[in-house]
């Protein structure tokens, strides 16, 4: 049997960040140049043909933190035999490897036998005699968490997710599907400038476009849905994030929907990175704490406007909102060029 340490991650945001956040701590290694990669925040605007959608995140591009990591063709494996002796091989070498499957197919998922949805989880074990393999990841799509599955029904959902993957034609920038990544602890990272970090967060960026969504594309394609396509039009990083979070609020009260809880504790988990920084960065406690406050209040009332329909509380939270921003702003600004 092969087990790598894993432990619970201390920010849950998506699959992804929350590996690379358990291997760190697991390690013991630094997790400074994690925490300002997660500073930064992103929004990506998708449409179909009747609707806008808002998908945000945080800490999107993580550079430099203490571990080696290396990409791999699904290609390169091509038989069920090939995955079990590489996953056996690599985690030997105490790599840890991501990749995606379709969850259908294992018994952990809150969706398992019901629904097709692709998912990106973290193989930290196994154990070939029980025939059994431990995987780390979100199986009720909400709360992180580490489980035993049965390694047949993992090679399973490996493969069937295989059988769809090469007739869309978005290889280049969707590693996270067309590719296994290897992940190993390291001592060796060089240290982010700070500065640098919080001056482009500031400044922040804006792409346009017009492409497929993999993620709804891919789960259309599992499910043999046909429905209408759904295409990413711009992404956005940076303090301008705020914006795009009164242009949620505003458009939901247009359509008379409720929101997504992922947009509602952004700026909570935002302003929790910045006390995990506190220290490294200097940063005033005072401040940080009355904006923590406040974020943790426009998440108690989006959460409290998706128990109900009265939708009382929009006009509340858009004011918290900016209230933050010109706060984050100001200070940061201050502090940078003072």
């Amino acid at each position: 049997m092969n087990e790598l340490p894993i432990e619970k991650p201390t920010l849950e945001m998506l699959s992804y960040e929350s590996h690379i956040d358990s291997i760190l701590s697991a390690n013991h290694l630094d997790k400074t140049n994690y925490y300002l990669s997660m500073v930064d925040m992103e929004v990506i605007l998708l449409e179909n043909s009747t609707h806008t959608f808002y998908d945000f995140f945080m800490g999107r591009t993580i550079s430099q933190v203490p571990l080696s990591r290396k990409f791999i063709s699904r290609k390169d494996i091509r038989t069920e035999d090939e995955l079990v002796i590489y996953l056996e091989k690599e985690l030997k070498k105490e790599k840890y490897i991501y990749l995606s499957i379709d969850t259908f197919f294992v018994e952990s998922y809150s969706t398992a036998g019901n629904k097709h949805i692709v998912h990106s989880p973290l193989v930290a074990g196994i154990d070939k005699d029980k025939n059994i393999l431990k995987i780390c990841d979100f199986f009720d799509y909400t709360h992180y968490s580490f489980q035993w599955v049965n390694l047949k029904n993992f090679v399973q959902a490996y493969y069937y997710l295989d059988k769809f993957l090469w007739e869309i034609k978005i290889k280049e920038r969707e590693k996270w599907l067309y590719c296994i990544e290897e992940i190993e602890p390291t001592k060796k990272f060089t240290k982010v400038d700070n500065s640098k970090i919080l001056t482009n967060y500031l400044k922040g960026n804006s792409t346009n476009f017009l492409r497929k969504d993999a993620y709804y594309f891919i789960n259309q394609r599992l499910a043999n849905e046909v429905s209408d396509v759904i295409y990413q039009i711009k992404i956005v990083h940076g303090i301008q994030i705020y914006e795009y979070l009164k242009e949620r609020i505003k458009y939901s009260l247009k359509m008379n929907e409720k929101f997504d809880k992922k947009s509602i504790t952004l700026l909570y988990k935002h302003f929790k990175v910045y006390k995990y920084l506190m220290n490294e960065l200097d940063l005033d406690k005072e401040w940080i704490y009355d904006c923590e406050e406040k974020s943790k209040k426009v998440m108690f009332l989006g959460l409290k406007e998706m128990l109900s329909n009265k939708f009382s509380n929009y006009s509340a939270m858009l004011n918290l909102i900016e209230d933050l921003k010109v706060t984050e702003e100001r200070y940061l600004n201050e502090r940078l060029f003072k």
